[in-house]
């Protein structure tokens, strides 16, 4: 039986009306006189403060990719990076896992498959470290609540989890050509490893991108945190460092909405 398989047009029109029948599904759940009240007590401020916050985050991110991006050839202002990467934010608001604005940001960056794949190589790079920030976010506030470690103590032990991560990613960089000969001659990992290369010849590159994924992180908690205050959410501002990185990690799994 011949494999048939939909145009793209019509797989295009399936998603969208998967996604209106998501949203319309979502909001037939919402109590709009709850939401109206809720909406009417709201101090805009606190959001408008929020909004700022998270806006900086995401252009201190185009920042990361511009320099984890140059390495690979590259070359653009800091400027365009960062343009790019709030195209990739929408995206990975708008469609299905956050990881849909990633393929966004890959695609406008070249616009050749060669280039693409090279895109999609810094892209990668820039994901990895801020899962790895992401991570170390979520197990520091995950060690903190389970031992109950006092403020200074939660601190110390994020700064060494940090700093591992960071030590981790120069390892795995600068082991790069070991790994490629690992790989059989032939199979597609060993091409889209050999594109890594630049990053081992700047080791120290991969470990400030993984400081810079922090400060990224923190600073997505903190917007969150400024927007449940416009809410008057009785909520500890720790909770929310436990909360966000768990939501952001589902997030990328290729199975949520």
């Amino acid at each position: 039986m011949a494999n048939r398989s939909l145009h793209p047009s019509a797989k295009l029109a399936l998603r969208v009306a998967a996604t209106l029948g998501l949203a319309w599904g979502l909001f037939r759940r919402i109590d709009l006189d709850s939401l109206g009240s809720t909406l009417r007590s709201f101090d805009w401020r606190w959001w408008f403060l929020g909004l700022a916050v998270s806006l900086g985050v995401q252009g201190f991110a185009g920042f990361r990719w511009a320099r984890l991006a140059r390495p690979l050839g590259f070359d653009f202002s800091v400027p365009s990076f960062v343009m790019r990467f709030y195209e990739g934010a929408f995206f990975s608001l708008c469609l299905p896992t956050s990881i849909g604005g990633d393929f966004v940001k890959a695609y406008r960056l070249s616009d050749t498959p060669h280039g693409r794949l090279l895109a999609g190589c810094s892209v990668i790079a820039d994901r990895l470290t801020g899962l790895a920030a992401l991570g170390v976010l979520a197990g520091t506030t995950i060690a903190a609540r389970r031992f109950a470690l006092p403020g200074w103590t939660t601190l110390a032990v994020g700064a060494v989890l940090l700093t591992a991560a960071a030590w981790l990613f120069m390892k795995a960089v600068g082991s790069l050509d070991r790994l490629i000969d690992a790989v059989p001659e032939q199979h597609k990992a060993r091409e889209f490893l050999s594109k890594l290369l630049p990053y081992q010849e700047r080791p120290q590159l991969m470990a400030k991108a993984v400081f810079y994924s922090m400060v990224v992180q923190v600073g997505g908690v903190v917007g969150v945190a400024l927007v449940a205050r416009g809410l008057v959410l009785t909520v500890p501002l720790g909770a929310w460092f436990y909360i966000v990185p768990l939501v952001a990690l589902a997030m990328v799994l290729p199975v949520s909405i």
